[in-house]
């Protein structure tokens, strides 16, 4: 039977997080498996971030570098924002999403 988290105890594991954060997880029922779940969802929203963020950094520099401030070059830019922009909006930076996991990791050491 996993154990519970007293309502001080996870006030200050979760202090970090965004008000929106703080406030779904503790209106969640906090199980092993939501967290698991959630710890491996934000895995995968980092992975992303770099696999996306990386190629594109060096797309716009490169572009930047050999042929200046081009349409090539502002089009790289631009879809670098809109990514970047979406996924702020949507799932997370890269340090939010970092945040939450250490938050969910932390949580899951408590429950087990």
């Amino acid at each position: 039977m996993p154990k519970k988290i007293k309502p001080a105890e996870l006030e200050e594991i979760i202090k970090n997080l965004s008000s929106k954060d703080r406030k779904k997880i503790q209106e969640q029922e906090l199980s092993v498996e939501w967290l698991e779940e959630n710890i491996e969802r934000t895995n995968r929203l980092m992975k992303r971030d770099f696999w996306v963020g990386l190629p594109w950094f060096l797309a716009y520099s490169i572009s930047l570098w050999k042929v200046g401030m081009n349409n090539i070059t502002v089009t790289i830019f631009v879809i670098g924002v809109v990514y970047f922009v979406y996924t702020t909006f949507t799932t997370g930076t890269y340090g939010n999403n970092q945040r939450r996991k250490k938050v969910y990791e932390e949580l899951l050491k408590k429950l087990k």
